[in-house]
């Protein structure tokens, strides 16, 4: 087995998969294995012989193939379908009265099963949604409810600094943050200052927090085993 690290299209997480016996290298388009379904990645590190902790975890899922000339076609024919998914979505929502907030929709790579990611003030009763949507689209479909901060992350965006948003660009993972660690750093405690465009206290402020330094070097540094 041959570990190789890999970031989804779309995606910020890194995720350990197997890579069998292909030889891949950095920035190459591949195949992996996904619920559901093949998704399209990008590895991010190169092939190499597994540690002895990796060797212990459950079995990864595979890198299926390199991405071939048909995958490339594929891949944009479903970022094609993903927009018009999206326009009838909309327009479903709207003349059903379904008060959500859509936020991606991710056919997988075989175009045989839909994820729709919205928001929402509660729960929502979207079974005739659903109905309207697998009758239209011809594809098995899933809704999936997130929250404000991984709405964030999907969207992207710049944060007061002027940079990029650290979940949407580099954090694999949320970490914990407290508004101790502003007040432990001396912060004034200004929402316009320590909150996000998510409306959650923000993610940078651990990075100075004496006590989460180690948690926050463990979120960037530790792999991700969930590949959705």
């Amino acid at each position: 087995m041959n570990a190789v690290a890999v970031r989804m299209l779309g995606s910020c997480k890194i995720t350990l998969f197997d890579a069998g016996d292909l030889a891949l290298a950095e920035r190459m388009g591949v195949v992996v294995e996904a619920e559901g379904g093949g998704e399209y990645a990008e590895v991010v590190g190169a092939s190499a012989p597994p540690t002895e902790g990796e060797r212990k975890r459950p079995g990864l899922r595979r890198v299926l193939r390199v991405m071939t000339e048909e995958d490339g076609q594929r891949l944009r024919e479903k970022m094609v379908r993903e927009r018009a998914a999206r326009d009838y979505c909309d327009q479903r929502c709207e003349t059903l009265k379904i008060p959500l907030k859509l936020i991606r929709i991710q056919f997988s790579a075989d175009m045989k099963k839909a994820v729709f990611v919205y928001t929402a003030a509660g729960r929502i009763d979207f079974r005739q949604l659903i109905k309207d949507l697998a009758h239209e689209l011809k594809v098995r479909v899933e809704m999936r409810q997130i929250g404000v901060r991984d709405e964030a992350k999907l969207m992207g965006g710049c944060g007061t600094c002027g940079y990029g948003l650290c979940c949407s660009t580099f954090l694999p993972a949320f970490i914990p943050v407290s508004i101790k660690m502003a007040k432990g750093q001396g912060l004034v405690l200004n929402p316009s200052k320590i909150l996000g465009v998510c409306g959650r206290l923000k993610c940078c402020l651990a990075y100075e927090h004496h006590e989460g330094n180690h948690e926050h070097a463990k979120a960037i540094c530790v792999y991700d085993d969930d590949t959705v």
